[in-house]
């Protein structure tokens, strides 16, 4: 399928995400060699969730890219009027000339299928759920793969991806802003009041575009707030680079 142009946003629905039975191991917060050691069950059971990925995993990108008019404070001023701002994003973004904001999803049906699962078998519903992770998690690697891309091919560098919710981004200043921007309805998300977004996997995120921009300014794990006990702290390489 074709990317699709409406207004100025482009939708994205043509992906593939070859997911591995590792992937949705380490989603777990387990080591796949450990576990292949002591809990071939659970193996299996990642095997099956792998097994349902096509039936399940429908992913979708909605983004818009947008000039910057200016910078003032924390602000990011944009051509329309609207503004993009926060902490983090007057002291990473301030150089960009553009921005890239986005929302990703991997679609609902795999909601509805854990729903389905959960009652019979609770070990199947986590590996699901751990596979919808690895799949928006692979989803955001081309997803930036792609926006690296557009940067170069006009002379400029892309940002690292600001979600809403980051240290130095609340979600509740975040989150209105990237949905004032974007109509998540057109890939079928929705957002509540609180900021929560459905799909429950499903990323929001805005990206900045500039010559001056450097492409590797610090790991996302130090805006997280549980970088100093999450089992993926720095591990963000390894999962893959674009």
């Amino acid at each position: 399928m074709k990317d699709i142009k409406s207004a100025d946003s482009i939708i994205k629905t043509d992906w593939t995400l070859p997911l591995t039975v590792d992937q949705v191991i380490w989603s777990q917060g387990a080591d796949p060699a450990v576990m292949r050691r002591r809990r071939p069950k659970i193996l299996r059971i990642a095997e099956d969730a792998v097994a349902e990925e096509e039936a399940v995993i429908h992913p979708a990108l909605l983004y818009r890219r947008m000039k910057v008019e200016n910078f003032y404070h924390d602000s990011l001023e944009l051509e329309d009027g609207n503004e993009i701002k926060g902490e983090v994003i007057g002291k990473y973004l301030a150089g960009a000339e553009e921005i890239i904001v986005a929302v990703y999803t991997i679609g609902d049906a795999l909601d509805d299928r854990m729903a389905e699962v959960m009652t019979e078998c609770l070990p199947c519903a986590l590996a699901l759920d751990a596979m919808g992770t690895a799949a928006v998690d692979e989803l955001g690697r081309q997803v930036q793969g792609i926006f690296r891309s557009i940067a170069r091919a006009n002379s400029m560098h892309l940002s690292m991806c600001f979600s809403p919710g980051m240290i130095g981004w609340p979600l509740d200043q975040g989150q209105p802003q990237i949905f004032r921007l974007l109509d998540g309805s057109e890939i079928g998300v929705k957002v509540a009041d609180s900021g929560r977004m459905a799909p429950r996997k499903t990323v929001s995120a805005v990206y900045g575009m500039g010559s001056g921009l450097s492409e590797d300014t610090v790991s996302p794990c130090e805006f997280c707030a549980v970088r100093e006990t999450c089992t993926y702290r720095g591990r963000h390489e390894e999962f893959g680079k674009v």
